[in-house]
């Protein structure tokens, strides 16, 4: 027996002595039942467990089928477990009878279920009889203790499960409840059945269709193991519409299966979890689904029958299967690099069990498990490199061919810790493989790989033999590298493991291993001296530090007192600072990063970073030794090691040597404290540590505490001088400061503030009147400082203050910190107005005290800090000048402060010109270029042009020569055409174009003059000179060309001339209209653009290149696009085409060209593509075999290239087979009228079904 039969007085006696279990169970027993008996059930409720003490029925069925237990129709159900079973019935019929809970009873069964023995002189048959004498209900049934046994024994499923709960004597079966629970129950956090099934919606549906549809005999479901198979099919059972758990059963041995199989139910499903092979027996009567790993020779024979195939996690669907686990990035992460995504390393990493966390291919390899020491220390090897195959040799002692092939063998394994992917072996888990074969490395092992270390960093990378320009392309140049990255990471990460499993070495032969890397990473490093040196080995320093602090520590504090050293070459970068960019300096602070974290050498790593912030390398923002300061020394979460009072001294001393560094960092420290957000700096990836800003609570006294500590080192330490930066920290940030430390700041303003030099001094004292103008204006706000500060800057202001003009220069920049602003509050509406008059009417008075204190020359010295000129400018025209024309003080302005000179003439001119004119008609001594200059500042208009005619030469050619450009938007049609044909006159086409391309002027022959004329300054060196080419903006010469483009009555030939011209200037998406249009009324040039793309005898690559552009951006087919269709139109074109391309000798280069023209059809009527005209064309030319060998490929591939990969790396969507999916069944639909472009469209579906495949590869690229 598989297991004992549940008798009738087993039932019996177990409701007795667990009576309360019992009424819990029996609900959820027939619900089982229920659903083991039928397909049919159209509605469905049986609460049990807790749900029985609510009140209602206690069962409710509707049913389209009767079987021996249930009628068809409409059931109620009562449920009693106690020994009065009649009695029971009595009482629960006639509550119900009464009261039906609006069922109408003539119509609805009455059913009670009793999991004891009907033990009355009263039969059941006899006792239904009698009742529905008594009651009107459809029918009646009773179900004791003994009917309830024969439902069960029809229901194996169920059977086990009762067993389960009744403790019963059972072997090698089990319910897929309580095998989950047993293997996922240790899990932490627990897998949950949605892990399983994320992203695998089809499979999950094609196995409920199988099921639903009274599959019979095999069902395949294939993974990288059986283990995850059988849970995913647990899972994806639990997400079905249909209820099927209870008619599974697990079988755990084949002996048990077989006799299980005996049992000759055909209403059970069969799940085997041990180990098949193909002569495991499932009759046709039987429903069985076999979870199996794909490395399993049962695998090939699989595919002949129905199942599904489940994938490795991708990486995105990996990362949000464990984040909806609860489980963090940074766990998710190492869990990723650990694990590989492979199921069972994952698996075990997450369970509690200590026997499941020891991987299975120990005991497969046995005594040959030492043969994968050697993969241990790579971790990774690329067969395509012959680099790494070199080192492969000298780490196993035998032939390639002899290791390659056991390995090929080996990773047939299930759970084997290599996986294979195309050319490429990498180490499942890295922490697996040392944790079971770390003891078995011998000292032989340790001496190969210390040669293979010396032989890799003896040799530089060979793409640091090119200019930094050309290593992006290193490996098309020919300079590949000769090791694979990740093998030599791999090596190092072993010099780590190594280092770390010290104690377990010291009385072994090897010895230390700590003292082994030591030496070995000194040497190393003792040998790099070249600039190509630092760059070959800096991509590694991370590892390198984490393999060696104390050696890389040395190592950096030598090369930072050495400023001839050439390590100092890595930190020279250009303005590119991507991760594309080739820089490298990155991985250095990477590297120091790591040694923060580790306690011992955390004060030596940040004093590196200080030194390298105080050097202010020329690096772009980013990553930073100052960023990595500032994220080291965050106020709430310190990324360190050390605690917050090393930390708080450590800030001491560098205040006090490098202050300039101290203050950013303290400012950065205050500023951090308004938000929570931290950036995690780099952090080991291989050895323990503890991270104590994982400790993310801090109580507010804890809080209050720390910042005492910073102030009082800050004010221990610092020191002003004559540089105000420590007093501006201070004083931007006094809410931090302030605090029983105000006659502190008194003092350190009262002792130094005479030595600080007068423009410095009326900075920080526009810092403190931001500070008081802000709580003035805001006078709502969350953020306001308390009064007695406010009261303190009020105070101290005046000390700070310079004399003369710079007292105030808080006035002279935008939105100035005025003393008495206009409240902003929610509750009211803000008076703009009143708000500027209130500025001008502040800026009036301080004009005013310059002037009758220091006269002009007090004015024009305050003129130099004046940044908000419009402002400025009726103020000093009217208070200075009084409104009449200083030339002399006009020009003096002008040295310095132009956008003041210009705002004060075009004050002076608002009521007209003429008073400039007269003015400058009187001035005496005044040179022509500075009357030319007084004028083009004056604002442009026909007036102003009208009198330049009457000046000299020389003036004129100056205005227009050197205004400013505005807009002709200003100037009516007249004035605009004017003022453009000026500035083309005078060599200013561009900014002509520039003025008038987002305009609304429209002048066709103007803007076509305008295109025309840029093109001839462009052609003649001669005027090239008069151009700033650097001033181009393609976006407004294509402007200019959809202006010119909208015309009815345009030249499309010149206007075509021209976009073939500006070709290369315009961007790639820029639309050549008028292209489009000549090509399609003259053939002939569409042929000559191709034979210029061509042609050998074009001039110069660069014009090739040019026209070949041009044909990518012909995207309109005559006769067949969205606006025109026309098959007569159409082939009548396409046919002088091909006769030109005859006649020039380039049909070839022509077919080309069309295909890629005609994939941009438009779909047809029946929204497939291609278009109709097109799909004709391919049925009456594909007998053409230039069609089918030209034109035909480049179709496919234009269409190819317009759609682009729509499915990016690491995508959980499968894009690209829908892609696939949508052409075939295009393809079959058109099959039949349209038979060659259904070949075609095929051709694309396997275009995307090789794209959809290559990325699941590439998802492997991730670890590398």
């Amino acid at each position: 027996m598989i297991f004992d039969k549940i008798t009738p007085e087993k039932l019996d006696s177990w409701s007795k002595d667990h009576s309360r279990r019992a009424q819990e169970i029996l609900p959820e027993l027939v619900a089982r039942l229920v659903l083991s008996s039928s397909n049919k059930i159209k509605n469905f409720h049986f609460p049990y467990g807790k749900g029985i003490q609510y009140p209602g029925y206690d069962g409710y069925l509707v049913v389209d089928e009767a079987t021996n237990f249930f009628p068809a129709g409409t059931s109620v159900f009562e449920f009693g477990t106690n020994g009065d079973i009649q009695g029971k019935f009595d009482e629960d019929i006639k509550k119900r009878s009464e009261n039906s809970d609006g069922l109408d009873i003539e119509k609805t069964a009455f059913i009670f279920v009793s999991s004891k023995i009907w033990n009355h002189r009263t039969s059941i048959p006899k006792k239904i009889t009698c009742t529905a004498k008594l009651y009107n209900w459809k029918e009646i049934k009773i179900i004791d203790a003994q009917t309830l046994c024969m439902w069960i024994d029809n229901h194996p499923g169920v059977s086990v499960w009762l067993m389960e709960i009744m403790n019963c004597n059972i072997h090698g079966v089990s319910t897929a409840e309580k095998f989950w629970d047993e293997k996922i129950g240790n899990t932490s956090p627990n897998l949950t059945y949605q892990f399983f099934i994320n992203n695998r919606d089809a499979e999950v549906k094609k196995i409920e269709k199988w099921i639903s549809t009274n599959g019979r005999g095999f069902f395949f479901i294939k993974a990288e193991s059986a283990m995850e198979a059988t849970f995913f099919l647990i899972a994806a059972m639990n997400s079905f519409d249909i209820d099927v758990l209870q008619k599974v059963i697990l079988v755990s041995d084949s002996k048990t299966w077989g006799k299980v199989i005996s049992m000759q139910n055909k209403d059970i499903i069969l799940v085997p979890t041990f180990s098949v092979d193909e002569n495991i027996s499932c009759p046709d009567y039987v429903n069985a689904i076999i979870p199996i790993s794909k490395f399993i020779p049962l695998a090939n024979v699989s595919d002949k029958f129905e199942g599904v195939e489940i994938y490795r996690f991708k990486h995105d669907q990996f990362q949000k299967s464990l984040l909806e686990l609860g489980v963090s990035s940074d766990i998710i992460f190492s869990l990723e690099k650990e694990t590989k995504r492979c199921f069972l390393p994952l698996y075990r990493n997450l369970s509690t069990n200590p026997i499941i966390k020891q991987p299975g291919w120990l005991s497969t390899l046995g005594s040959e498990v030492e043969y994968l020491i050697p993969l241990m220390l790579l971790n990774y090897i690329n067969i395509d490199s012959k680099g790494d195959l070199t080192i492969l040799e000298m780490l196993t002692n035998v032939s390639n061919e002899k290791f390659l092939s056991k390995l090929d063998d080996w990773t047939r394994i299930e759970d084997f810790p290599v996986v294979n992917t195309g050319k490429v072996y990498r180490v499942v888990s890295i922490q697996d493989m040392w944790l079971f074969l770390g003891d078995k490395i011998k000292r032989k092992d340790i001496e190969n790989l210390r040669e293979v270390i010396m032989l890799i960093f003896s040799e530089t990378i060979p793409k640091y033999d090119l200019p930094k320009e050309q290593r992006l392309m290193a490996n098309i140049i020919g300079k590949q590298d000769r090791y694979s990255k990740q093998l030599i990471e791999g090596l190092l990460i072993s010099l780590i493991f190594l280092k770390e499993r010290d104690t377990k070495f010291l009385e072994t032969s090897i010895g230390s291993t700590d003292t082994f890397v030591t030496v070995l990473l000194r040497d190393v490093m003792n040998n790099v001296i070249t600039e190509k040196q630092w760059l070959s080995i800096a991509e590694f320093f991370p590892l390198i530090t984490e393999a060696s602090p104390k050696t890389m520590i040395d190592i950096l504090k030598k090369e930072m007192n050495n400023l001839k050293s050439e390590f100092w070459e890595l930190f020279k970068v250009g303005e590119n600072n991507s991760i594309f960019s080739g820089n490298v300096y990155h991985h250095i602070i990477w590297g120091i990063e790591r040694l923060v974290w580790i306690e011992e050498y955390a004060v030596d790593a940040i004093l590196i970073l200080t030194r390298l912030a105080h050097k202010k390398l020329p690096l772009p923002s980013g990553n930073t030794p100052d960023s990595s300061l500032n994220q080291v020394f965050y106020f709430f979460f310190p990324q360190t090691a050390l605690n917050k009072d090393d930390l708080t001294r450590l800030l001491g001393k560098i205040i006090r040597e490098y202050p300039q560094v101290g203050l950013k960092l303290v400012e950065n420290m205050i500023s951090s404290r308004e938000h929570s957000f931290v950036l995690t700096i780099s952090k080991p990836e291989w050895i323990e540590f503890n991270d104590p800003s994982e400790v993310r609570s801090l109580t507010y006294a804890e809080i209050k505490d720390y910042r005492d500590k910073i102030v009082a080192v800050f004010f221990n330490n610092v020191k002003v001088g004559k540089d105000t930066n420590a007093l501006k920290v201070i004083f931007e940030n006094l809410d931090f400061f302030y605090h029983d430390y105000e006659s502190t700041i008194k003092n350190l303003v009262k002792e130094n503030i005479n030595g600080i030099p007068d423009k410095q001094r009326a900075i920080l004292a526009t810092c403190i009147r931001k500070t008081i103008f802000k709580n003035k204006k805001y006078s709502d706000a969350k953020w306001l400082l308390p009064i007695e500060i406010i009261k303190f800057l009020e105070e101290i202001l005046p000390e700070v203050e310079p004399s003369g003009v710079l007292k105030y220069l808080y006035l002279c920049e935008y939105s100035p910190p005025i003393n008495n602003p206009i409240p902003y509050s929610n509750k009211i509406d803000f008076d703009m107005e009143k708000d500027d008059k209130s500025i001008h009417a502040e800026r009036e008075i301080a004009i005013s005290k310059i002037f009758s204190d220091g006269g002009i020359g007090a004015i024009i010295e305050y003129c130099k800090y004046i940044e908000d000129a419009s402002g400025f400018s009726r103020i000093i025209s009217e208070v200075v000048l009084a409104g009449k024309f200083d030339v002399d003080f006009l020009l003096k302005i002008s040295r310095f402060n132009l956008n003041l000179f210009r705002g004060i003439i075009y004050s002076l001119n608002k009521d007209g010109l003429e008073l400039m004119f007269e003015t400058l008609k009187r001035a005496e001594n005044i040179e022509w270029k500075q009357e030319a200059e007084i004028l083009s500042q004056a604002a442009p208009n026909m007036i102003l042009w009208v009198e330049l005619e009457s000046k000299r030469k020389d003036i004129l050619e100056y205005y227009w020569r050197k205004s400013p450009i505005v807009s002709v938007s200003h100037f009516d049609e007249q004035e605009a055409k004017y003022y453009l044909l000026k500035l083309v006159e005078h060599g200013r086409v561009i900014e002509a174009i520039n003025s008038s391309a987002y305009s609304t002027y429209n002048n066709y022959e103007t803007l076509l003059f305008l295109l025309v004329s840029l093109r001839i300054y462009l052609s003649d060196e001669k005027r090239t000179t008069y151009l700033d080419v650097k001033t181009i903006v393609p976006n407004n010469i294509q402007n200019i060309f959809h202006k010119i483009s909208q015309n009815k009555y345009k030249d499309i030939e010149i206007i075509g001339a021209l976009e073939l011209y500006f070709n290369d200037i315009l961007s790639y998406d820029f639309y050549p209209q008028c292209i489009n249009e000549w090509i399609g009324r003259e053939p002939e040039v569409y042929v000559q653009i191709i034979e210029n793309a061509y042609s050998n005898n074009t001039a110069g690559e660069k014009n090739r290149s040019s026209f070949y552009r041009m044909l990518n951006k012909i995207t309109t087919i005559p006769g067949c696009n969205k606006e025109n269709i026309d098959k007569d139109t159409f082939n009548n074109w396409v046919k002088n085409v091909v006769s030109v391309a005859q006649e020039k000798m380039y049909v070839k280069e022509t077919l080309w060209s069309l295909g890629t023209l005609l994939s941009y059809s438009p779909n047809g009527d029946d929204d497939i593509f291609p278009h109709q005209v097109i799909r004709d064309f391919f049925e009456e030319n594909m007998h053409d075999s230039n069609i089918s060998e030209f034109l035909v490929p480049n179709f496919i591939t234009g269409k190819i290239n317009q759609q682009g990969m729509v499915a990016n790396w690491g995508s959980v969507e499968a894009a690209e087979e829908n892609i696939a999916n949508k052409y075939n069944c295009d393809a079959n639909t058109i099959r039949i009228d349209f038979p060659e472009t259904a070949s075609i469209l095929r051709r694309l579906r396997d275009h995307y079904n090789w794209s959809s495949k290559n990325l699941r590869d590439t998802d492997e690229w991730y670890f590398d």
